[in-house]
């Protein structure tokens, strides 16, 4: 399963507490796996700027935001807001159905 369909798979409701349990180590690896993804495009996103032919500094990002390159960082920190507030509501969710004493 890829991240994107582990985000939709938590938000159902009537997750048991081992399901809820996976997702959540689930995504915690996710969360891993995206921060390192991330510091690699953002060395890439250093070596392009410093050999773009555009004069500019925003010339310069422009063009790294609209390759390849920068489109999947773009994606990945927007998925790096959304996992720790899901990864949270797992949290909430696995103490709600633990068995009381």
């Amino acid at each position: 399963m890829n991240l994107s369909d582990t985000l939709k798979a938590v938000k159902d409701e009537r997750l048991n507490l081992e399901q809820l349990e996976n997702y959540h180590i689930a995504l915690t690896h996710f969360k891993t796996d995206l921060a390192l993804e991330i510091s690699k495009l953002k060395k890439a996103r250093a070596l392009f700027l410093m050999n773009s032919e555009e004069k500019t500094a925003i010339g310069k990002k422009m063009a790294w935001e609209v390759s390849e390159g920068g489109q999947r960082l773009i994606e990945l920190e927007g998925y790096m807001i959304a996992v720790p507030s899901e990864l949270s509501s797992l949290r909430s969710r696995i103490y709600a159905n633990l068995p009381r004493l």
